[in-house]
């Protein structure tokens, strides 16, 4: 691979599947048939489960969110599953669970995470190219 300005070698960094690294948002078949599974869930467990039912679609849209549009590195996406659990065991065991205050409740956690993501160099989801402006091309390049 070459540089087209210069026709010198471009350094290209490789995931741990073998494929180049990639910035910015990315969407599969794989994504959209996911989206589609999940909106059946959660279509199908309503009349048994009603507004319990929407944990799934807020699951996969946070999951959606961090894999494919803030492209959040694993350990903070951990974080944040492990404190949805919490804060889901809480509101379940204080007997009056709301699905809305529950999940009003997880999205500072949320925001944190996303804003924690956009100051670290190795940044790489929407708008990396002006968020990680600094970093992005090493990133890309495998220097950090």
């Amino acid at each position: 691979m070459t540089n087209r300005q210069t026709d010198s070698p471009v350094n290209v960094a490789l995931t741990y599947q073998g494929k180049p690294r990639s910035c910015g948002f990315r969407f599969s078949i794989v994504d959209g048939v996911a989206v589609v599974i999940c909106a059946a869930a959660s279509y199908w467990a309503w009349p048994a489960v009603g507004s319990l039912s929407l944990v799934f679609p807020y699951v996969l849209g946070h999951f959606f969110l961090f894999c494919n549009v803030f492209r959040v590195r694993r350990w903070p996406e951990l974080i944040w599953a492990g404190v949805f659990v919490i804060n889901f065991g809480i509101w379940m065991a204080l007997g009056d669970f709301v699905v809305m205050a529950s999940f009003l409740a997880q999205m500072p956690v949320t925001i944190i995470i996303v804003l924690f993501e956009f100051r670290c160099p190795t940044y790489h989801g929407i708008f990396s190219h002006s968020i990680n402006a600094r970093n992005i091309d090493s990133y890309l390049s495998g220097e950090i």
